[in-house]
């Protein structure tokens, strides 16, 4: 799995990889290239504009990929994430955001709005 062009350490923007895919149309590395996007940008996004190691790490091994139960991977994430947010709270530095699987925390935001306000939900609450 190569680009061509580029150093064994050089850093790689999803950008870059998703140039790739539409260029390889039949090459079975976009697959891979895949992967470490949606890695990367969707289910654990990070605050890093290149794709780290363990993208690359995951997208070299397809069966790796399907051993992975990525509803676990993705609640634990959010689980982590909603911890460190609400510690923050309590402490002087407020925290105002929640890096997570960002389809989850859309959906999430959306079903929240949606409660009716008789069951004691705030809808305008952020959970």
């Amino acid at each position: 799995m190569t680009l061509e062009g580029l150093q064994p350490n050089a850093k790689i923007s999803p950008l870059r990889l998703i140039w790739e895919i539409r260029e390889r149309k039949d090459d079975p590395n976009a697959v891979r290239f895949f992967i470490m996007v949606m890695r990367n940008k969707l289910f654990l996004p990070t605050t890093n504009f290149y794709i780290m190691q363990k993208d690359a790490y995951l997208g070299n091994d397809l069966a790796r990929v399907a051993r992975i139960d990525w509803s676990k991977v993705v609640f634990d994430s959010i689980r982590a994430v909603a911890f460190v947010w609400h510690e923050n709270d309590q402490m002087s530095k407020h925290q105002t955001y929640i890096t997570a699987c960002t389809p989850f925390l859309v959906l999430l935001y959306v079903d929240n709005m949606h409660h009716p306000q008789d069951n004691g939900v705030d809808p305008m609450h952020i959970p």
